[in-house]
This record gives C-alpha cells, sequence and structure tokens, in this order.
C-alpha cells in the first residue's frame, strides 16, 4: 500500500478487499477517523493487532482470508459489526473484547461449538454461524436478550431447532 495513504487524515471508510494482501503496515493507525475498514478477501492469516489503536473502528471485515485463529487479546471498545466468514477458524478465543458488538458474521468457518466468547456480546442482534460444525447449542445462548436472527443452517445441530425463529430456539434449548 502507498504510505501516502495513511496521510487522509480525514478518511472514514478503506475498503482493501482483493488485494492479496498478506500483512495490513502499522501505518494504519494514523487513520485516527477510520469507521469502516473492509480487508475481504485477501491473505491475512490473522488480525493486526494495532487494528485495536483505531479508535472509530465500527465495522471490520476480514472475511475470505486465511485466519484460523485469534492468538493475543483484541480490544475494540466501539466495534459494532465484525465479518470473519469464510476463513478457517476452528474457536474463537475468550479474549475478544467488543462490547458495542451487535453483528458477527461467522459462517463458512470449522467451528466445533459456539465460542463461548460470544456470550460477552450482549448488544449482539445478529448472529451468522451458517457452514460450520457446530453439533451442539448451548443454553447459555438465552442470555443473548438481544438477538433477533441467528442462521444456523449447514450445521449438524439437533434438528428440533431447525426452521425456528430465534425465539423459539432458545425455548428449546432452555427445555434441557
Amino acid at each position: 500500500m502507498p504510505i501516502n495513504l495513511f496521510e487522509l487524515e480525514h478518511l472514514e471508510h478503506l475498503i482493501l478487499s482483493f488485494n492479496e494482501l498478506t500483512e495490513i503496515l502499522h501505518s494504519i493507525t494514523k487513520l485516527r477517523n477510520l469507521k469502516r475498514l473492509v480487508l475481504t478477501g485477501n491473505k491475512l492469516e490473522s488480525v493486526p493487532k494495532y487494528l485495536q489503536e483505531l479508535p472509530n473502528l465500527i465495522y471490520l471485515s476480514l472475511a475470505k482470508n486465511n485466519m484460523r485463529k485469534f492468538t493475543y487479546e483484541f480490544k475494540c471498545p466501539k466495534l459494532q459489526e465484525l465479518a470473519l466468514s469464510e476463513n478457517q477458524l476452528t474457536e474463537l478465543p475468550d479474549f475478544l473484547d467488543f462490547p458495542a458488538l451487535e453483528v458477527l458474521e461467522l459462517r463458512h468457518n470449522s467451528l466445533l461449538s459456539l465460542p463461548s466468547v460470544i456470550l460477552n456480546f450482549q448488544n449482539l442482534t445478529y448472529l451468522g454461524l451458517q457452514d460450520n460444525k457446530i453439533a451442539t447449542m448451548s443454553k447459555n445462548l438465552t442470555s443473548l436478550k438481544n438477538l433477533r436472527k441467528l442462521q444456523l443452517e449447514g450445521n449438524p445441530i439437533d434438528s428440533r431447532v431447525f426452521g425456528k425463529s430465534p425465539k423459539e430456539v432458545l425455548a428449546i434449548l432452555n427445555e434441557e
């Protein structure tokens, strides 16, 4: 990326999709007004830790990369939407801190179970878990009081939850 890109101090939206990027330069942290960062379709293997230094970031897409896991604590207090679809994630660690997160997109990964860290995202309204390898659901999912849309299709989950609304799925989980 051209270094002068990072001198655009009023930039709010940056789309760097499908550029075969393997890393993001630390200089991106100079973009203090950045709200939306789209890194879809690159070759990133991890989330650059310094992205959490972007104080106004509300949307981050890391979909269609080569990410397998998060290896360090990651905090982003204003982040509202996070797209991690079409990676190779098998889990999400408990040390992710996104208190404002409303939309979490995790479809087409290799998750074996519902990541427990999701239960910390109390503002979550949408959770996309399609086409993973999730076989069981946690009863604790009922603690997500703001959840309005839950997508589970394409997982080997108990058939009783398919075709049900999020409220009905939560009622089934409470029965167990």
